[in-house]
């Protein structure tokens, strides 16, 4: 249910970033604060959930035969070793290879990214076709949850986003979750302008 929830939310937001979709595939898992995703040996687990990292891969290799855009409000903990999210990362890589651009939630642990990697956020510092986004105010200023570090790309609202909710019809949410989609909204609007062409030129284009 939770996750069906956040693909409702996810998709009104990007839809409301955006006209329509222009090969725009939302990934989710709940991040909702103070939800945690967390990489193991395993695989990324959420609540009394698991998906694989092979299932997210997979994924994410399906989506980029259809999408040019994909949002994943998902993380790891922070800290987690890469070689943990290898089937991720690969699959990422791959995508960017296929012309997509991967839009990736921050996280909402309050912390340095830099050196406790955040994935899939961190690959932000590694491909140039990975936006990394974290939360901002409605007083423009960074959230207090949302993580920092290099492979920041951009701040978007993620404070008192209004949003659909699993069983009591319209609320308030907080988090990276929530700002990335409007992002990734973005992202799809240049794409289908023409403003940008490829995955380096629209993350280029929203540093701006």
């Amino acid at each position: 249910l939770r996750v069906e929830a956040e693909a409702a939310q996810v998709s009104l937001l990007v839809n409301g970033t955006t006209a329509g979709f222009y090969g725009w595939l939302p990934l989710y898992l709940p991040e909702l604060f103070p939800t945690r995703v967390r990489a193991t040996g395993a695989g990324l687990t959420y609540n009394a959930g698991r998906i694989t990292m092979s299932s997210l891969a997979a994924a994410i290799t399906y989506a980029s035969r259809y999408a040019d855009v994909i949002n994943m409000s998902l993380g790891t903990s922070p800290g987690t070793p890469r070689q943990y999210v290898a089937d991720l990362e690969a699959a990422v890589a791959a995508a960017g290879r296929s012309g997509v651009t991967v839009v990736t939630a921050m996280g909402n642990d309050g912390v340095d990214i830099s050196t406790r990697p955040v994935w899939p956020a961190s690959f932000a510092s590694v491909y140039d076709h990975v936006i990394a986004v974290g939360a901002s105010t409605n007083s423009d200023t960074r959230a207090y949850f949302s993580n920092t570090g290099s492979p920041l790309t951009i701040y978007a609202p993620g404070w008192a986003i209004m949003s659909s909710l699993p069983t009591t019809g319209w609320g308030f949410l907080y988090g990276t979750s929530m700002a990335t989609p409007a992002v990734a909204g973005a992202a799809a609007s240049v794409l289908a302008s023409g403003t940008a062409r490829t995955p380096t030129r629209c993350r280029a284009d929203r540093r701006r």
